[in-house]
């Protein structure tokens, strides 16, 4: 079996569930390589600078007043020179209360996996409070006065604010509770899937609904389809593989269910633009 590459991990939590950095005093060592979190990341950007991230193979402008989301395990690396701006990192513990502590519809938006967009252009009349929260957070984290439960409802404050951005940014309603429900239970079945059922009606069969009425209802709230949500996590997995592991595209393709690399290769290329040989290349070589 061959070996994953060993991306090395940033650790900047330790013992804290939750920690606010200055972006132009906070320059990781690791920041210009690819490397995995183990944490979560709001990070706002609020100067122009000809800069670019990378999340998962994906290269994003940062554009100021842009705020990104990303979780623990994506492949990052920074390219340019250092940012005005925030990087709020909390943990999974703390992520998982706030999806306890809400409805699902609530959580819904830039928190969502699979989404294509991990970013929001934070409107104009919006800047004021979220410049009053991170100020707040920074000011009482700095004298340690940050309790759980305080630093919980500035963080929930955030992300909520975030998602309906989000949603409002990319055209979406927040869908009706049954949707909701349909909605998590797919990303749920193709995250355990993905890699064997490429067949939408098993998807459908699974949620008990004809394939037309779950497409309907994804094309109402997520703007997407079954085959759309289900490649695009086929292709994240295959970015991901092309690029922290030394297994052949061959292997990679079978490894993702596809008996035929030669369609693996058609599909992704249909999908990314490039061939999978040709974006292994080019981020092996930015790396």
């Amino acid at each position: 079996m061959k070996r994953m590459h060993t991306f090395p991990e940033q650790k900047l939590l330790r013992s804290e569930d939750i920690l606010l950095l200055d972006m132009s005093k906070h320059r990781h060592q690791l920041s210009a390589v690819p490397h995995r979190h183990d944490h979560y990341t709001i990070m706002w950007v609020q100067q122009e600078a000809s800069s670019t991230q990378s999340i998962d193979g994906n290269s994003y402008e940062m554009h100021p007043h842009r705020i990104f989301f990303m979780a623990p395990g994506q492949i990052h690396v920074m390219d340019g020179k250092p940012q005005q701006g925030w990087l709020l990192l909390f943990s999974e513990a703390m992520f998982q209360y706030f999806l306890n502590s809400h409805p699902s519809k609530e959580t819904i938006g830039i928190t969502t996996p699979l989404i294509n967009k991990p970013f929001v252009d934070l409107p104009k009349q919006e800047r004021d409070l979220f410049a009053f929260i991170f100020q707040y957070l920074y000011r009482n984290l700095q004298k340690k006065q940050m309790t759980f439960s305080l630093a919980f409802h500035q963080l929930s404050l955030l992300l909520l604010k975030l998602n309906a951005i989000h949603l409002q940014q990319q055209h979406q309603l927040g869908p009706p509770k049954l949707e909701t429900k349909l909605y998590l239970q797919l990303t749920q079945l193709i995250e355990r899937y993905f890699r064997i059922e490429h067949d939408t009606n098993f998807y459908a069969t699974a949620l008990l609904r004809h394939p037309k009425t779950i497409n309907n209802m994804l094309k109402r709230s997520a703007g997407s389809s079954i085959v759309q949500m289900l490649h695009e996590r086929i292709c994240a997995e295959a970015k991901t593989l092309l690029i922290t592991s030394e297994l052949s595209i061959k292997e990679i393709s079978y490894s993702l269910g596809f008996k035929d690399p030669s369609y693996f290769n058609r599909f992704f290329k249909r999908i990314v633009s490039i061939t999978p040989l040709d974006f292994r290349t080019k981020h092996h070589h930015n790396s």
